[in-house]
């Protein structure tokens, strides 16, 4: 078979409270255990040390994400990866139910109301962000992401017409 694989990796520029949020969490956490050793007894340091170690645990990863978009011929798969180590499929649809795909600032998008609104983007270049529309059942979805080259040339060849270049 002729399948065409392509996969594009984008990192997500992250907020500038997220050193801060990072550290207060730290500190937090150490004057937790400090007061909870010192003040109280041992059982409620120990329940500190387990919050601290579920924050660190589902807290942190979240403050660091990026996102793998994969074309499948038809088939586009956008999974999120937090801390360069989990990952979780977040979006899978075929480019044949897509209703336009354009730059991201043309009134197509514009124009419509959506029911939901997937940004899967790094917020570090507006002028490679495409919206595609999406029907999905009674609803339409529009999908942000943010294409490179070689992966305008994969949707436009698999999405036909309904590609619209800047």
């Amino acid at each position: 078979m002729n399948d065409a694989l392509y996969e594009q990796l984008v990192t997500k520029k992250p907020s500038p409270l997220v050193p801060v949020i990072k550290i207060l969490l730290i500190l937090l956490m150490a004057a937790g255990l400090i007061l909870a050793t010192f003040f109280i007894g041992f059982f409620p340091a120990l329940v500190v040390i387990v919050l601290a170690f579920l924050i660190y645990y589902f807290v942190f990863p979240l403050l660091s994400v990026e996102y793998e978009y994969t074309f499948l011929n038809y088939d586009v798969d956008i999974d999120a990866i937090y801390s360069k180590s989990k990952r979780k499929r977040k979006l899978s649809f075929d480019l044949r139910n897509a209703e336009q795909i354009a730059p991201a600032g043309a009134s197509a998008r514009s124009a419509g109301r959506f029911s939901k609104i997937w940004d899967f983007t790094s917020h570090l270049h507006p002028d490679r962000v495409y919206s595609i529309l999406i029907a999905s059942g009674h609803s339409r979805v529009c999908v942000l992401m943010e294409l490179d080259e070689t992966s305008l040339r994969h949707v436009t060849q698999w999405a036909g017409n309904k590609m619209q270049r800047a």
